[in-house]
C-alpha cells in the first residue's frame, strides 16, 4: 500500500507539473494575441501631403528643398478615448431592465412596459392567495369534501394553463404568459395538498403530476421563449421531492432525480441561452445534493458517488453543449468550475461514507484526479474544436490544477501531511505566478495557503497542533511557515505588479508571525522536557522573545525596513508585558534574576543596534 501511494503522488506531481507549464504557455500565447489586436486597434497617422517643389529657374546650380511640414497628431489623447461599459455592467443592465421592465420590448415606453409587467406580477401573486385562501376557507368551513376540493383545484389549473396557451403570441401575450405561469404553480399546489394535507394522492401519483407539470411548463418556455415560466419549472422541479418528502427518505433515488432534473433543464436551456435558468439549476441541485446528503448519510454509496460525478458533468459540459455560433461568457468559464469546485467535496464525503478504511484515501484521490482529468479534457477540446474556446482553458486548467492539489493530500490520509502538502503546492503556484505573471496561480497560491491553515486549525482537539511529537508540529507549523516566508522572498526577488506586492506583504506578515510561535512553542516544550530548566520555562521563552526582537531591529535597521523594526519593537513590548505580568509571579527568585537579566541586556543590545547605526536616523534623512 506505501508503494501504491508513492507511485500515486509521483504521477500527480508530473501530471500537476504538466499543467502549470500548459497554463503558462496558453497565458503567453493569449497575452500575445491581445497586443497584436491593440496594435491593430491603435489609430494611425494621417498619410502626410508633401507639396512638389516649384520649377526653379534655368540658372540656379542647386535644387533647393524645403522641409516637408511636420504632420499634425490628429491621434485622440488615452485619457479622452471613450470607455466603454464592462461585460459585468452589461450584465447587471441586462437583469435591472428585465426586473424593472421584463422582456425587451422596443416598441413600447418604459412607462407602459413596466405598468404591465409589475401589474401582472401582482395580479398573479394576488390570484394565487385567492386560491389558497379558497382551500383554507374550504377546510375550515367544511364547505365540500377534500376529494372535490382538489379536483376542483386541479380544474382551475387546467384551465388558466389552456387559457393562457391559448393567448401567447397574440395581443395579450403577456397576461396569457402571467395566466400559463399561475396555472402551472397551481398544479404543483393541488398536487401538494393532495399528497401532504388531505392523503388523497399516493405519493406515486403526486410525484408523477409533478414531474409531468414540470415538463409541461419547460416544454412551452422553450416553444414560446418564456424564461419567466421557464423558471417557475425548474424551481418546482427541484422542490418536488422536499414537497413530498418523509422521514425515510431514498438517498440514491434523490440524486438520480437531481442529475435527471440538471439535464433536462440545460437541455431546455440549449437553444434558448437562459443562463439565469442554468445558474438557478446549478445552485438548486448542488443545494438539494447536499441537504440530501447531510440528512441521510448514513445511505451513502457508490452509485451516490456516480450520481455526484453525473451532476457534475451536466454542469461542466455547459460550453460543450452550447451551439457553435455562441458567445462564450462568464457562464461557461465559471459554471464548470464552481460545479468541480462543490462535486470534489461533497464526493470525497459520501467516499468516506462508503469505503472502507484502508480505502478511502486512494478512492478519494481517484475521484479527485477524475474531476481534473475531466475538466481538463473539456478544456482542450473546446480550445480546439470551438471558436472563442480558447478564452476557457485557462479556468478549466486552474480547476484541474485545484482537484489534482486535493487528491495529494487526500492520498497520503494524515493531518500532517494534508498541511505540508497544501503549503508546498502554494509555494509551487507562487513560484509558478513569479515566471508567467498569471495571476490566476496566485490566487491559487493564495487558496492553498488558506486550505493549509485550516487544516491545522480544524482539529478537534487545538492543543493538538502543539502537543504532539516534533516532527508532526514541524510538519504542521514549520512547512507552513517556511512555505509563507519563500513565498513573500520569491515575489520580492520577481518585478511583480501591485497585487504582487500586496500578497508580498500579506506573506510576510502571517509567515512571520506564524514562525514566531512555532519557534516559541519549541522552546517551550524544549524546556518542559529539560528535568533542570523546565521552571525556567516560561523565563526562557521571554529570553527567546527578546532575541527575536533584537534580529529583527538589526536586520530591519542594517537593510533600512522600517516594518521589521516596528515588528521588533512591538515583540519587545509584548516582552515587556510577558515578564511583568507572567514571569514575576510564576518563577523562583534564581529563575526572575536569570530571566530579568538576560532579558534586560537584550533590551540594551536592541538600544545598542540604534546608537550604533545613528547617522542612519539623522534629521536631515528622509
Amino acid at each position: 500500500m506505501k508503494e501504491l501511494n508513492f507511485c500515486v503522488i509521483c504521477a500527480l506531481a508530473v501530471l500537476m507539473c504538466f499543467l502549470l507549464e500548459k497554463l503558462n504557455r496558453i497565458e503567453k500565447l493569449l497575452r500575445d494575441g491581445s497586443d497584436s489586436r491593440e496594435k491593430k486597434k491603435t489609430p494611425a497617422a494621417p498619410p502626410v501631403k508633401t507639396v512638389p517643389p516649384a520649377p526653379l529657374p534655368e540658372k540656379a546650380e542647386a535644387p533647393v528643398f524645403s522641409p516637408a511640414p511636420e504632420p499634425k497628431n490628429t491621434a485622440v489623447p488615452a485619457e479622452k478615448l471613450p470607455v466603454g461599459p464592462s461585460r459585468y455592467d452589461e450584465m447587471w443592465k441586462k437583469f435591472r431592465f428585465w426586473f424593472c421592465y421584463g422582456t425587451q420590448r422596443e416598441d413600447v415606453s418604459r412607462e407602459y412596459a413596466a405598468a404591465t409587467t409589475w401589474l401582472i406580477r401582482a395580479g398573479i401573486a394576488v390570484l394565487l392567495c385567492a386560491v389558497g385562501f379558497f382551500l383554507k376557507y374550504s377546510i375550515e368551513n367544511n364547505l365540500v369534501s377534500p376529494a372535490v376540493r382538489i379536483t376542483l383545484t386541479f380544474a382551475s389549473a387546467a384551465g388558466m394553463f389552456a387559457a393562457g396557451l391559448a393567448g401567447l403570441n397574440k395581443r395579450f401575450h403577456i397576461l396569457a404568459a402571467g395566466i400559463l405561469s399561475a396555472g402551472i404553480v397551481t398544479f404543483y399546489m393541488g398536487a401538494f395538498a393532495g399528497f401532504r394535507l388531505y392523503h388523497l394522492l399516493p405519493v406515486g401519483a403526486a410525484f408523477a403530476v409533478m414531474v409531468l407539470t414540470t415538463c409541461v411548463s419547460m416544454l412551452t418556455a422553450v416553444k414560446f421563449d418564456l424564461l419567466p415560466v421557464a423558471l417557475i419549472g425548474c424551481a418546482g422541479g427541484y422542490l418536488t421531492p422536499v414537497m413530498l418528502s418523509d422521514k425515510s427518505g431514498d438517498l440514491r433515488f434523490l440524486l438520480a432525480y437531481t442529475v435527471l432534473i440538471s439535464a433536462g433543464i440545460l437541455i431546455s436551456s440549449r437553444s434558448r441561452v437562459w443562463r439565469v435558468l442554468e445558474w438557478t439549476a446549478f445552485f438548486a441541485s448542488f443545494i438539494l445534493i447536499g441537504a440530501g446528503f447531510a440528512r441521510l448519510a448514513g445511505k451513502a454509496d457508490f452509485f451516490c458517488v456516480g450520481c455526484v460525478m453525473a451532476n457534475f458533468l451536466v454542469f461542466s459540459l455547459i460550453g460543450v453543449i452550447r451551439p457553435r455560433t455562441a458567445v462564450y461568457g462568464v457562464t461557461e468559464r465559471l459554471l464548470p468550475v464552481f460545479s468541480c469546485g462543490l462535486a470534489l467535496p461533497i464526493g470525497v464525503a459520501m467516499i468516506h461514507r462508503a469505503a472502507k478504511d484502508p480505502d478511502k484515501g486512494l478512492v478519494s484521490a481517484g475521484f479527485a484526479v477524475v474531476l481534473a482529468a475531466v475538466t481538463m479534457g473539456e478544456g482542450l477540446y473546446l480550445a480546439r474544436r470551438r471558436p472563442g474556446g480558447e478564452k476557457l482553458l485557462s479556468a478549466f486548467l486552474s480547476s484541474s490544477i485545484v482537484s489534482l492539489a486535493a487528491a495529494l493530500p487526500l492520498a497520503l490520509e494524515s493531518r500532517e501531511a494534508i498541511s505540508c502538502g497544501w503549503s508546498v503546492l502554494a509555494a509551487v503556484l507562487i513560484f509558478a505566478y513569479c515566471r508567467s505573471r498569471l495571476r490566476t496561480l496566485l490566487v491559487l497560491g493564495e487558496l492553498a495557503f488558506a486550505a493549509a491553515f485550516f487544516v491545522m486549525a480544524a482539529s478537534a482537539d487545538p492543543d493538538d497542533l502543539f502537543t504532539g511529537s516534533p516532527v508532526q508540529r514541524f510538519f504542521l507549523g514549520g512547512v507552513f511557515s517556511s512555505a509563507l516566508l519563500c513565498a513573500g522572498a520569491m515575489l520580492r526577488r520577481s518585478p511583480v505588479d501591485g497585487v504582487g506586492k500586496q500578497a508580498e506583504r500579506l506573506f510576510f506578515r502571517i509567515g512571520g508571525l506564524s514562525l514566531l510561535v512555532y519557534t516559541s512553542v519549541e522552546v517551550f516544550r524544549a524546556f518542559e522536557r529539560s528535568a533542570l530548566l523546565r521552571d525556567f520555562r516560561h523565563g526562557g521563552l521571554s529570553v527567546w522573545w527578546a532575541v527575536v526582537a533584537v534580529g529583527l531591529l538589526v536586520w530591519g535597521i542594517r537593510r533600512d525596513l522600517r516594518a521589521l523594526r516596528v515588528s521588533g519593537m512591538l515583540l519587545f513590548a509584548a516582552c515587556l508585558g510577558k515578564i511583568y505580568l507572567v514571569d514575576i509571579s510564576g518563577l523562583n527568585t534564581l529563575h526572575k534574576v536569570a530571566a530579568f537579566l538576560l532579558t534586560g541586556i537584550l533590551f540594551l543590545g536592541g538600544a545598542t543596534a540604534y546608537v550604533v547605526y545613528r547617522k542612519r536616523f539623522s534629521e536631515g534623512r528622509k
